[in-house]
Parts: structure tokens; C-alpha cells; sequence
């Protein structure tokens, strides 16, 4: 939502944490690992995530043993097709 309500702070920043992201994912780029483009990548992580996270603080998603990994699975299977 930061980045929703202060696009143009947002746009002044030096140091994205898309970038660590994106830089991470290049690599599943190059080895022909991650199938769909870049910034439907970086979208299907970073909302996933997101929007995870709020659902975990309002309590509509239980925080148990196992929520990580299940994420995980849910987006490689979402950005390598498998």
C-alpha cells in the first residue's frame, strides 16, 4: 500500500527491493528455469507475498508450520510452469 499512496517518493528511491529480487530471479532467467516474463514474475512474487502477509496480520490466513513452504511451492510452480 506504501507504494500505492507514495508513488512519486517511491520513484526518488535509490535502492528497490524489486532490485535484490530481480537480480535474484535473473539468475533463474539465464538457466531457463523461470518460464514467464520478468515483470510477471516479479509481480507474482512480490503480490503473492504482499497480499499473504496482510491476510496473515488480519487474521483470515492461519500462521502455521508449513505456510512458507506451501508459498514457496505455489510460486515456482506459477513462475517455471511446473
Amino acid at each position: 500500500m506504501f507504494h500505492y499512496l507514495r508513488a512519486e517518493e517511491v520513484k526518488k528511491f535509490q535502492n528497490h527491493p524489486k532490485d535484490a529480487l530481480m537480480k535474484f530471479m535473473d539468475e533463474g532467467f539465464k538457466k531457463g528455469i523461470i518460464k514467464v516474463k520478468r515483470e510477471v514474475a516479479l509481480a507474482v512474487v512480490v503480490g503473492t507475498l504482499e497480499r499473504t502477509f496482510f491476510l496473515v496480520e488480519g487474521g483470515i490466513i492461519e500462521r502455521e508450520v508449513g505456510l512458507e513452504e506451501e508459498l514457496a511451492e505455489v510460486l515456482w510452480k506459477a513462475t517455471t510452469y511446473q
